[in-house]
């Protein structure tokens, strides 16, 4: 009887559940196997769930096949991503698990040349090939040749076309900017970070549409950001300079 007993609380309590699976890949300083902890937003991510009562199991992998594992089904999220027209015919968005605004840089020398985005008029700007600019209406200057946007193979190679003169502006969120200056120029003195605010970019869990279980987990997920509202070390993760 005791066998029998204990496998019957057992079932009742229920072992412990799996780890929810999620994904992501290297996006410094964000996330990466490299960084500690798997970076501040994987930190988050984690602390999140964890609140919310739930283990979570992060792996890593390239983009593309962050992407794949999740529509295969062997993770249940991958993160953090952006919205854009065809992401979202795939992927179900999770709520923002954090927000970054987005703000022009350029050479040193032109501090303070673009305070808005009308000023980019006319201008030169790169990115790498198949990437957005980041703001909607941005993209639509380039569409129509409002601005210009040279095509590279890597962010790297736009850093370098800035610092010399190539190209006019880039624009990204302030802790991701200043950390590939960094890595590529050495320090921030070629640049200047404007003040201004052009748009916020927010960043989300993505989750299959197909997947039969999806409105379980995005209200899972959501429930596990809602505890990171308020919380001081969202700032200090996220939003605060590296």
């Amino acid at each position: 009887m005791v066998p029998v007993t204990t496998g019957v609380l057992l079932a009742a309590t229920g072992a412990a559940a799996d780890p929810i699976r999620l994904v992501t890949g290297t996006w410094a300083p964000f996330t990466g196997r490299e960084q500690p902890g798997g970076g501040p937003v994987t930190r988050l991510v984690r602390t999140a769930y964890e609140r919310a009562g739930h283990e979570v199991k992060v792996v890593y992998r390239p983009w593309k096949r962050a992407e794949q594992a999740v529509r295969r089904g062997t993770t249940e999220a991958a993160f953090p991503y952006t919205r854009n027209g065809a992401r979202q015919e795939r992927y179900v968005y999770s709520d923002p698990i954090f927000t970054l605004p987005i703000v022009p840089m350029t050479r040193a020398g032109d501090a303070g040349r673009i305070t808005s985005l009308a000023d980019m008029r006319g201008l030169h700007t790169c990115a790498p090939q198949g990437w957005s600019l980041g703001i909607a209406k941005l993209d639509r200057m380039a569409a129509d040749g409002t601005i210009h946007v040279q095509r590279t193979r890597a962010y790297a190679q736009c850093l370098k076309l800035l610092d010399r003169g190539r190209i006019d502006f880039l624009v990204g969120e302030p802790p991701r900017l200043r950390d590939q200056v960094k890595r590529v120029l050495g320090d921030m003195a070629p640049v200047h970070l404007g003040d201004v605010v052009l748009s916020r970019s927010s960043f989300h869990l993505i989750f299959d549409k197909t997947d039969p279980n999806v409105t379980e987990a995005v209200a899972r997920a959501n429930a596990a950001i809602a505890t990171l509202d308020g919380s001081t070390e969202y700032r200090s993760r996220v939003e605060e300079k590296p």
